[in-house]
């Protein structure tokens, strides 16, 4: 309860979870994408609880959000995430308005409610950049942040090279980042074809800047980041290309995983 207003709130959790993470993580829980039972709990929370309004965070993704709004009613607002989407402007899909605020911490989004008589009457949304440069570090977090380098401050600046063009982990079909670590695995591994995760995130290295460890560190040190070499026949190859893109490009946006090539 805020402002003498009563939000109800629900999680939503990305449904494709256990196939997306190895198995030791999933361990005694399911996902799946479960309409039915959301809509049992937005009907829970308006009629048992008595709420003015209902927010879902979501880490669904953008496509299958909207396809949530038109599949269960009830919902004022979801809160879209996943996908690492912004937008300065609502989307709206029948009468529940999506909002994405990017990823990474580049944006701060605010969301005002005006609730009368138990009901959204109006809204406003703001889509914020957060540029660094401007806003003075927070005293507090930058010591702790300090704290726990410390120890490893010599490793972690170690200069591995310099580089010529902008180094990134961002683009949904070919980063430069993602191109030099599968180089390096390539070199490493003696194999001919490599494939690594497509996540973005990781400071992007500007062109002329040395290259740290500590940057390496940021795009390799994932929850699970062992290297596997497997000896594999044409026809798998091309069927794991082909299981990639239906993951990113599904018809269906229920069937969309997300993610990056």
């Amino acid at each position: 309860e805020i402002g003498g207003a009563k939000i109800g709130i629900i999680g939503q959790s990305f449904p494709f979870t256990s196939t997306a993470n190895p198995k030791k993580f999933t361990e005694g829980w399911s996902f799946a994408l479960r309409h039915e039972s959301l809509q049992e709990y937005v009907n829970m929370l308006r009629k048992e609880k008595g709420v003015d309004a209902i927010v879902v965070l979501s880490h669904d993704g953008f496509s299958v959000d909207q396809e949530l709004a038109k599949k269960v009613t009830g919902v004022d607002f979801i809160l879209s995430g996943h996908t690492h989407d912004p937008s300065p402007e609502p989307i709206i899909v029948n009468d529940t308005v999506i909002l994405i605020s990017g990823s990474h911490g580049i944006y701060i989004s605010r969301l005002d409610l005006e609730i009368k008589n138990k009901k959204v009457v109006d809204y406003s949304f703001k889509l914020m950049p957060v540029a660094s440069n401007l806003i003075p570090a927070d005293k507090v977090g930058t010591e702790l942040v300090e704290k726990w380098y410390k120890p490893y401050n010599a490793e972690l600046n170690e200069v591995l090279g310099t580089t010529k063009g902008l180094l990134y982990k961002r683009d949904t079909f070919y980063s430069t980042f993602d191109s030099l670590i599968g180089m390096a695995i390539e070199d490493e591994m003696k194999s001919d074809i490599n494939f690594n995760p497509g996540y973005r995130w990781g400071t992007t290295v500007l062109p002329g800047d040395p290259i740290l460890k500590d940057n390496v560190y940021e795009m390799t040190a994932i929850t699970y980041p062992e290297v596997y070499t497997f000896d594999l026949k044409g026809e798998v190859i091309f069927k794991l290309m082909e299981d990639i893109a239906d993951n990113v490009f599904n018809a269906n946006p229920l069937l969309q995983h997300g993610g990056d090539m």
